[in-house]
């Protein structure tokens, strides 16, 4: 197999000021707007690795190390043509299923009617002790009755955060600024019912909506899982303490959900406990107790990254199954984009603690419209690319201890303008369910194309998808 090596960096192109609305600011010398530290500092960098060989072979001990990294994806997870191939079974299943478009919550929406499930619009903070950390910088995202929503983006860039959140499972140095997260739900009576979460008290969220109306599964089994309690006792629980059922009738339920989520022998594995279990068992378990209490939302939070690739696959079937069997709404956070092309119906790109991008899954994958979504996509590995090299986004995401000025993903974006270092860009609307935060979508913004090697990619896609049509 050839190897393959990290691309450069692709250098940052002029800052270019473009006319109407952005006619008032300033030329920007991107040498010096963009670049956190001198050209002077950087050749000192240099010099003192060269100079001193220990530093230079722990230099190149971490450069093979990011290499190393870099290469995994190669082989485990969904590589970019696996992505095509589920994006291509998921249209077929859509186009029969007949999903009705929408209008996703805009940046600029503040009132109006709740959405069906789940509506949050919020900004919040946390306390260190290096100073207050921005981590959520106001977002809005929905979820509608049976829809499929991913949310996405770099480690840190406040996809956890957000939903965990939505079931009272915030650090107390965490704080609320403003914002609401409405949930709208049938009361029983055939009356929707609209709460906001976060005025409950934790109290009546830990006993009237978390486990039987909104459930979680996280990425570890094992820090959600007890070890000193069996498998039986742990999927009983919630059904005792929600549901207030009889021992005999929450013990068959369990055996039950146990056969649900694929375990055999359901009977010997409900007396087991967890260190006794495999890992893809133990998240089938935490998927079970997720789904005792019968919830009508599911919020998997990177349910299959300790997961070899045969049980991801496995485990994100078996949710879409109980999904469409038990009528849930799936909310996935993950940064894996294989898993959501294989299970999305819309999808939130994250950034920095702002949504930068929303759409159905077909409009992100091939039709993207932010930078940041293209690069995202970029540093997919595609077994048909002529280059040598794999893509990487330049940077690193900002640090959130100072709020961003103007857009946060500025200085990492090749293509950005003036304007971008001084004002933060609204939901420009691309189509009735696509919305991208860039001021390149400004129409007096210059014309602006993704880079030639994601286009040809994209067709490839396309092409690759027009044969299931």
């Amino acid at each position: 197999m050839k190897q393959l090596e990290t691309c450069p960096p692709v250098q940052a192109a002029e800052y270019v000021p473009v006319a109407g609305d952005f006619a008032q600011l300033e030329q920007a010398d991107i040498a010096t707007d963009t670049n956190y530290a001198s050209q002077g500092y950087w050749k000192g960098v240099a010099t003192h690795f060269v100079r001193n060989k220990r530093a230079m072979i722990g230099l190149i001990l971490v450069l093979l190390m990011i290499f190393l990294a870099f290469v995994a994806p190669l082989f485990s997870g969904y590589a970019y043509d696996e992505i095509v191939t589920a994006l291509n079974a998921k249209g077929r299943k859509k186009a029969a299923v007949g999903i009705s478009p929408r209008v996703p919550a805009i940046h600029e929406m503040v009132t109006g009617e709740p959405y069906d499930d789940i509506y949050a619009d919020k900004t919040f903070l946390f306390g260190t002790d290096a100073g207050v950390v921005h981590a959520i910088r106001g977002i809005n995202l929905d979820l509608q009755k049976g829809e499929t929503v991913a949310i996405v983006g770099e480690s840190g860039s406040g996809k956890s955060v957000t939903m965990k959140a939505a079931v009272g499972l915030l650090d107390s140095n965490a704080t609320i600024n403003s914002g609401e997260i409405l949930y709208t739900y049938d009361d029983g009576h055939g009356q929707d019912k609209t709460v906001d979460l976060l005025k409950l008290s934790k109290k009546q969220l830990r006993t009237e909506y978390n486990g039987q109306r909104l459930a979680m599964v996280f990425q570890d089994p094992m820090t959600s899982l007890d070890p000193t309690m069996t498998i039986g006792k742990q999927i009983m629980e919630g059904m005792l303490l929600h549901k207030h059922m009889p021992k005999d009738e929450a013990r068959t339920k369990a055996l039950q959900l146990l056969e649900l989520v694929g375990i055999t022998d359901a009977e010997k594995r409900f007396r087991n406990y967890p260190h006794q279990l495999s890992g893809g068992m133990r998240q089938r378990v935490v998927i079970a107790i997720a789904l005792s209490a019968e919830p009508d939302i599911l919020i998997c939070d990177e349910p299959t990254t300790a997961l070899d690739v045969t049980i991801q696959s496995k485990i994100l079937d078996l949710i879409k199954q109980i999904q469409q069997k038990m009528h849930l709404s799936v909310i996935y956070i993950t940064h894996d984009l294989g898993v959501v092309a294989k299970v999305a119906d819309y999808v939130n790109v994250m950034y920095a603690g702002k949504i930068v991008e929303v759409g159905n899954v077909e409009e992100i994958f091939y039709e993207p419209r932010h930078p940041y979504t293209g690069g995202l996509l970029s540093a997919m590995p595609d077994l048909e690319t002529a280059d040598d090299c794999l893509y990487s986004i330049p940077g690193s995401p900002p640090n959130l201890l100072h709020e961003p000025v103007g857009d946060a993903f500025a200085a990492r974006n090749r293509f950005a303008m003036v304007i971008d270092k001084k004002a933060e860009p609204p939901l420009f609307k691309v189509s009735e369910t696509h919305y991208a935060a860039t001021w390149l979508l400004h129409p007096d913004a210059p014309a602006f194309e993704m880079p030639k090697e994601l286009k040809e990619r994209l067709e490839r896609a396309k092409k690759e998808a027009a044969k299931y049509l």
